[in-house]
């Protein structure tokens, strides 16, 4: 499992070393971040969490590595004299839709692993409990998404003057 991004990252880095290009840059340092949020989902479940809490984990591990690609990219593009065209050059909806599955499944270990139905609060019926282990987690996980791809999608003005939504009208020139 560890060869695929290590596969993309000698891949990249090759390309990298012939030409600089927005692409490389993201891609190798993209590779990059996939082995660190794998080490990272490790020692963090190893040394900070409870046994079992696997996506929990790699959720932590993605809050870290997230923030750690996109400033690394950003130093190499402004190393490099390339421009960043806006909110979502370097996180896509792609990596959201992964960090909107991996809140659910966390929400849901979670729900499953400290309901009261297990400590002995038998005058709770199991089944609220599972629908809400199962609902709830679900309705997080779209809004976190939904309200994270509308920041990343929103019509941006850069220093140019130039709006980067595609769904928005031309500016008027008169």
């Amino acid at each position: 499992m560890m060869l695929i991004p290590g596969a993309m990252a000698l891949f990249y880095g090759i390309g990298l070393l012939k030409e600089v290009t927005k692409e490389r840059i993201k891609g190798s340092v993209g590779a990059l971040a996939i082995f660190g949020a794998f080490w990272a989902a490790v020692y963090v479940e190893k040394f900070l969490l409870p046994e079992n809490s696997n996506m929990l984990s790699l959720l932590i591990a993605l809050a870290i590595i997230v923030p750690l690609y996109v400033f690394i990219s950003k130093r190499l593009y402004y190393s490099e004299q390339l421009e960043v065209s806006g909110r979502g050059e370097f996180i896509g909806k792609g990596i959201l839709t992964l960090i909107a599955w991996m809140i659910w499944l966390s929400l849901s270990e979670f729900v499953r692993e400290y309901a009261p139905v297990k400590e002995g609060y038998t005058h709770i019926k199991e089944e609220p409990w599972d629908t809400l282990g199962f609902i709830a987690p679900i309705i997080i996980a779209w809004a976190f998404y939904k309200i994270a791809s509308k920041a990343l999608t929103k019509s941006k003005v850069d220093q140019g003057g130039i709006v980067n939504d595609i769904t928005a009208p031309p500016p008027c020139r008169d």
